[in-house]
């Protein structure tokens, strides 16, 4: 029996055991504090758990090696030892967790559990069996150098598991790591009792016991040192598996790519293009990589192009858009994202994705062109004009309006046709922008209403009005008719008659209208005889408004909107209407003016969204319970900072869900404060929430940026659908063509009419809004009519 040779077998069984155990609990916990990235409080709780069973392991190694000790001695050790192992269980956690652990703190860190454990282990035995102290040299040796390697190689697997940063299934190399360690900890307690206790067999003194711990521990110290070599290599395996994966990935998205994708070095030159890239410019892949950007870029755009190359060199993402020259010499217009290379030397080169926008720019231009242009004089329309007319303000430029009537021109479309009356237009508009000073503006508001912006100097029109005149001297001739105009002009100028340019065009229409027949002169100036009580009447407004909104006057009505092809119902817009308890229904056109210009909007547009979500729990229970429901927002509301919480609340106060919920903006709010605009309508989408632009058309934004509105829904404005007829259609289909290439809805508003109607199905336009099926209704008039039968 091996208790014949000092030696208890079921002990050192248990020793091994705990020691195994103590093994997994280091590890798991060391793994555990570093996947969590915090400081775990329990530190001192785990040191002592795991410290605990260390020293039950050497307890176990003490009780094997049945030799005499006395019991003060004993329980000294018991204290002693169980702190050593606390201490040092805490001091390698503190290592394996460790995010700066070099090279240095390493082996400082393996010398110091090294000392910790034949420290803790001699002092043991030294407090035990001091009387029978066999020091022995070569053995002493051994055991050091063994604890050492141990201590390193236990380390080393520590520190590899817990910076593992990728979630992979650690268990099994766990299991091994526990098993390792644990039967290597166990064996130390031994090595230093045969290093200095008198273990050998006195019987059979050729029978070296002692050194079948050192064959054992060398075995383990092996084990150690190839387990972390064995997961090292198979996380190297998986790593360059993924590599591969990501590289097929990468070549697939390079070679695969719908737009060009270029890589150039730090110098500018090409080093690889994709397929799309030799589409774009019209030179092959081999031609591309001995050409640099110089050579590809238009002269116009090559400095802002290399400024930005620079930037893109220096870490800052770029995108812009630029002309390129193609091999044929024919200019594409191309929009450029360009971003740097970086590895572990640095940045080496820049990526560029190059997307060919040619075709996409002049379908913008030629809308943006129909918006601000009238399509058959080519003079400004009405929302060009004003835009002029705002810029001058703004700079403060003298000028004056003249709102020109050509009255015989309805007589020459009643007696000579339309077609007769449409050329004499088209030559006056030529010869009013022959004739009139350099930066004027010739406008034609609709019809044959013409309007003209000319910088005036010290306020004489005179010259002006002699050039008016002196192109009706001149005779029209059309179809081998000669025909002869008359004219009258009423004039407003600024800043005498007011700033804004809805202002100044009324007053130079009252001049006009108020010219007689008879009148000797043809012109007339307009004059400020009348006391302007508007701003007075404001004031009373926004006071009953406010009163209105505390007191419950307000209500909310619901215009229908259709799908006239189903004949569905597929929503409704929220209008507010005030009932006032004197003068009834007061007009929106009146106190919704007055609110937009004070924070009083906020208030009115905060009640109408709380109401329309009080309107949609109710309808949950009935046939309305899918139906979405637009509420109108107003610049100032959307920038208030509460906006979107009290938003949230309001869905949140009567459990509305988000997708029932449709917020209408203008065109003119994405212009202010684009950046901050466009973070807060994504974060609308976040919600879930529904966007669409109302009044589109009306406004002055880029069709350009109109792919980068996060918006849902576009509304046709009712202007549009007013002169809407089979000859006048263009607009609206082009903008139908838009929303559709951007993946957007289409409502038209305004519909009134059954031609209106059949003329937008067949343009693709379903989705109507008007009173051709409805008037805006109270609640009680929608459930009447939609809750038990359809559209």
């Amino acid at each position: 029996m091996l208790s014949s040779y000092g030696i208890q077998l079921p002990y050192v069984l248990w020793s091994i055991l705990f020691s195994i155990i103590n093994g997994f609990l280091m590890i798991q916990s060391a793994q555990k504090e570093s996947l969590t990235n915090r400081v775990i409080r329990s530190d001192a709780i785990k040191a002592v758990i795991i410290g605990t069973t260390f020293f039950l392991t050497n307890l176990f190694v003490v009780l094997a090696l049945d030799l005499p000790f006395e019991s003060t001695p004993f329980l000294i050790y018991i204290v002693t030892f169980l702190l050593s192992c606390i201490f040092g269980t805490y001091f390698v956690l503190k290592l394996a967790v460790n995010k700066r652990l070099d090279m240095g703190r390493y082996v400082l860190g393996g010398l110091g559990l090294t000392l910790v454990i034949l420290a803790s282990d001699y002092t043991a035995v030294l407090i035990l069996f001091f009387p029978l102290l066999e020091v022995k040299p070569v053995l002493l040796l051994m055991t050091f150098i063994l604890t050492l390697a141990i201590s390193f190689y236990s380390l080393r697997f520590l520190l590899q598991i817990t910076r593992e940063t990728e979630k992979v299934d650690t268990n099994f190399w766990v299991i091994i790591g526990s098993f390792a360690t644990g039967i290597a900890l166990a064996g130390i307690p031994y090595l230093t009792a045969m290093s200095v206790l008198p273990v050998i067999n006195e019987e059979n003194p050729e029978l070296h016991l002692s050194m079948l711990p050192y064959a054992l521990e060398i075995v383990m110290v092996w084990l150690l040192s190839i387990v972390p070599d064995l997961f090292g290599e198979q996380r190297n395996q998986e790593n360059i598996s993924k590599v591969e994966v990501s590289e097929q990935h990468f070549q697939s998205l390079f070679n695969h790519n719908p737009d060009a994708v270029i890589s150039f070095d730090l110098n500018g030159r090409f080093m690889t293009a994709n397929l799309a890239a030799e589409q774009v410019t019209g030179y092959g892949r081999e031609e591309l990589l001995t050409m640099s950007i110089k050579d590809i870029v238009a002269p116009v755009h090559l400095s802002q192009t290399l400024k930005r190359f620079e930037m893109a060199k220096e870490g800052m993402p770029q995108q812009t858009e630029i002309s390129i020259i193609k091999k044929d010499k024919t200019q594409r217009i191309v929009n450029i994202t360009g971003v740097p290379i970086e590895s572990g030397a640095g940045i080496n080169g820049v990526y560029t994705i190059t997307k060919d926008i040619t075709e996409n720019k002049k379908q913008s231009n030629t809308i943006e062109y129909f918006f601000h242009y009238d399509d058959y004089t080519g003079l400004p329309n009405r929302r060009k004009f004003i835009s002029e007319v705002e810029d001058s303000v703004r700079e403060q430029v003298p000028f004056a309006i003249y709102s020109l009537d050509y009255s015989r021109l309805r007589t020459i479309r009643d007696v000579f046709g339309f077609q007769v009356g449409d050329q004499i237009l088209k030559e006056l508009s030529l010869r009013l922008t022959t004739v009139l000073p350099n930066e004027s503006i010739v406008s034609r508001f609709g019809g044959d209403e013409i309007y003209c912006l000319v910088p005036t100097r010290n306020q004489d029109i005179q010259p002006v009005l002699t050039q008016l005149q002196a192109i009706l001297g001149t005779p029209f001739f059309v179809e081998g008719h000669e025909i002869f105009m008359e004219m009258k002009a009423g004039i407003s100028i600024y800043p005498e008659n007011g700033e804004d340019p809805e202002l100044l065009i009324k007053c130079a229409d009252t001049a006009r209208a108020s010219i007689s027949d008879n009148s000797f002169h043809n012109f007339a100036v307009y004059k400020n005889i009348n006391l302007d009580t508007s701003n007075i009447e404001k004031i009373i407004i926004e006071n009953e408004l406010k009163r209105a909104i505390e007191q419950d006057e307000l209500t909310l009505y619901y215009q229908p909107k259709v799908n006239s092809s189903a004949m569905e119902l597929v929503g409704f817009e929220a209008l507010v209407r005030w009932n006032h308890p004197v003068k009834g229904l007061v007009s929106p056109g009146l106190f919704i003016p007055a609110a937009e210009q004070t924070n009083l909007i906020v208030k009115l547009e905060d009640w109408v969204v709380r109401e329309a979500c009080r309107q949609l729990q109710y309808w949950q229970s009935t046939q309305l319970k899918e139906l979405t429901v637009s509420v109108n927002i107003s610049q100032r509301s959307f920038a208030n900072p509460a906006f979107l919480n009290n938003l949230q609340n309001a869905m949140a106060a009567h459990t509305v869900a988000a997708s029932l919920l449709e917020i209408e903006i203008t065109e003119s709010m994405t212009m202010f404060n684009e950046k901050e605009t466009n973070k807060k309508l994504n974060q609308l989408k976040e919600l879930g929430i529904r966007i669409s632009l109302d009044d589109f058309g009306t406004g002055y934004s880029s069709l350009s940026y109109l792919d980068k509105l996060p918006i849902d829904i576009i509304k046709i404005d009712k202007s549009f659908i007013d002169d809407l007829t089979a000859d006048q259609s263009a607009m609206v289909s082009t903008i139908l063509s838009i929303a559709l290439h951007n993946g957007l809805g289409v409502i038209a508003e305004g519909v009134e009419r059954k031609e209106q109607v059949s003329l937008l199905h067949s343009l693709g336009c379903d989705n109507i809004q008007g009173y051709y099926f409805s008037r805006p209704l109270p609640p009680e008039e929608v459930e009447a009519k939609y809750i038990k039968k359809a559209v």
